[in-house]
């Protein structure tokens, strides 16, 4: 008998954390990025969150991509 199994990934994009090298790299992130800031590891593990919750049923076989719009799928 068959069984439905949902399998997404997420597309890891820039996500900073506090060990982010240099702050001019940031700032040239951010002024690249439409919604104006780099992705936080929160960002990432909210994502991961609704992808492995009932919520996102309906989602199968999907690259997810957590970049702020900074690339167009």
């Amino acid at each position: 008998m068959w069984e439905a199994i949902a399998i997404n990934h997420k597309e890891l994009d820039p996500a900073f954390a506090d060990m982010t090298p240099h702050e001019i790299f940031i700032e040239q992130i951010k002024a690249t990025m439409p919604l104006g800031r780099p992705q936080t590891p929160e960002d990432i593990g909210k994502t991961v969150a609704f992808l492995a919750s009932d919520d996102s049923s309906e989602i199968t076989g999907q690259a997810i991509n957590v970049n702020g719009g900074a690339i167009f799928s």
